[in-house]
């Protein structure tokens, strides 16, 4: 059966290169005419080498266009840009990797890629882009010049749920609703939920890139390897194995960033801040986290803190698109905290512990205002956060899983953006902030509270939630490229092109 005469354009890169090769049959056999755009050209040459249809790389284009980028041509921003792609921050100032680059350069680069991906819509008839939604200029190039050209966004999400995912076309995160009635195909019910949710409250599953849910998995050069080409959950600590790969990435980004005017992969160039941050947040790990441990004692024996009410604030990875995407009005994620404990209730105490992928982060620069506070207790990143949850007065966060399962848990939750869970009965949204008093933060955590909840209420709303959830899963994991997968994927993409 063929679906469509036009293409579906599919940004391969990264770890949805080797993803792309291995999908591009199950794609076929649906008849979906697949056209592959990727970051370099060694990813575009591997998939030349099966045979499938590719455009010049991103990289490939940008050496080709070396003296205008070089001349300084600016790009201009279409006027409707941002309300086309309802995302209505600076689409340059956004792209972390972009940021590295002098004012005009960027813009200049900005400038090659808005024309290059303009000119492919208007070369071939692209029905569809697929993609993962990273905060790139590129995504949102793709994203405008799609709606423009009345393509369909298709940006794949892993759900909350283990090996499911769906659909959202703009860069909200939201599932599509149209899409999402198209494909949706787990069907849980509710003995599935409420199985799923003692399992959340036993710690039996977790977060995929969390290794206290993979049986805290060792570490190796191998494993990392095998997590960036997607075999693999991306599991990052601070072992010898994780700096020696921090460092090799940090020396292999310096090179392209040095060279950039050979090179021309302003991706991996503009990498260098973050993979330097790695390498420094990973050895900072090591240094002792004052307070934390007999915090952590008193907490997980006593269930409490001296009598204090303890907000939990799960620190969320740094760069990542559920920050950008879900709460673009929030500028970092320091600004919200130095508000929060401005307004923090005196009888309280702040908990805000790292991301298990990014421990060390807390010891960075931009967090030492954390230091010699009485009420702030810094914890890494390798402690249970449902501990920590189990005891808290309330979590307060921007869109962290940790937030979810304190959902689950039946813990207030004040969510600072509209993200996934934020309707859910035991969440209380707070879109602004900055505006919030002390009463205020206290008068939500109430309006939790008394609404008397209940397991029933609770499975039944996670029941309306997991009706957006399809099969499949597209992230990194071990099974992402067995057939069964690759198939539920392959189906998902066709359903939501028939939508």
């Amino acid at each position: 059966m063929n679906i469509m005469n036009g293409h579906v354009l599919f940004f391969a890169r990264s770890y949805l290169n080797p993803l792309a090769c291995k999908l591009k049959p199950y794609l076929d056999s649906h008849g979906i005419r697949t056209l592959f755009v990727t970051q370099t050209e060694s990813e575009r040459r591997k998939l030349c080498a099966l045979g499938y249809e590719t455009v010049p790389s991103i990289q490939e284009v940008l050496r080709r266009q070396r003296q205008p980028v070089q001349s300084r041509t600016r790009w201009v921003e279409p006027g409707d840009f941002r309300e086309v792609t309802q995302f209505f921050n600076d689409p340059i100032l956004s792209d972390r990797f972009l940021l590295s680059f002098e004012d005009s350069q960027r813009s200049a680069i900005a400038n090659v890629i808005s024309n290059y991906v303009d000119s492919l819509y208007r070369e071939y008839d692209i029905v569809g882009f697929l993609s993962e939604p990273v905060t790139m200029l590129v995504t949102h190039l793709f994203v405008y010049w799609g709606m423009k050209n009345g393509a369909k966004n298709l940006l794949w999400c892993t759900g909350f749920y283990p090996r499911t995912m769906y659909f959202t076309s703009s860069l909200d995160l939201n599932p599509n609703p149209v899409l999402s009635a198209k494909c949706a195909d787990v069907g849980l019910g509710v003995q599935g939920i409420a199985k799923y949710i003692q399992d959340v409250r036993n710690n039996y599953i977790g977060p995929v890139y969390n290794r206290l849910y993979n049986r805290n998995k060792r570490v190796t050069i191998l494993s990392l390897l095998k997590g960036r080409n997607g075999r693999s959950p991306l599991i990052l600590d601070n072992s010898s194995a994780f700096l020696m790969y921090a460092l090799a990435r940090l020396i292999r980004t310096l090179y392209y960033r040095l060279f950039f005017r050979f090179t021309q992969d302003y991706i991996t160039a503009g990498s260098v801040q973050e993979c330097s941050v790695a390498v420094v947040a990973s050895l900072l790990s090591y240094l002792p986290y004052r307070r934390s441990r007999e915090f952590l004692r008193s907490l997980l024996e006593q269930g409490e803190v001296a009598g204090r009410k303890v907000f939990f604030y799960p620190v969320q990875y740094e760069p990542e698109a559920s920050l950008t995407y879900v709460a673009p009005l929030i500028d970092s994620q320091q600004n919200l905290i130095r508000k929060i404990i401005t307004i923090l209730p005196s009888d309280a105490i702040l908990v805000i512990k790292e991301h298990p992928n990014q421990l060390g982060s807390l010891k960075l620069p931009r967090w030492s205002f954390l230091s010699g506070l009485p009420n702030v207790v810094a914890v890494p990143g390798h402690v249970n956060a449902r501990n920590i949850i189990k005891s808290s007065y309330a979590v307060l966060t921007i869109s962290s899983t940790a937030g979810f399962e304190a959902c689950l848990l039946g813990i207030p939750t004040i969510v600072f953006s509209k993200c996934y869970y934020s309707k859910l009965p035991f969440a209380v949204e707070c879109l602004d902030y900055h505006s919030l008093s002390s009463q205020g933060m206290c008068a939500l955590v109430h309006e939790v509270l008394v609404r008397a909840l209940d397991d029933d209420q609770l499975v039944e709303s996670i029941m309306d939630l997991s009706s957006c959830l399809s099969k499949g899963d597209p992230q990194p994991s071990g099974y992402l490229y067995d057939s069964d997968n690759l198939n539920h994927l392959a189906i998902n993409i066709a359903r939501a092109l028939q939508a």
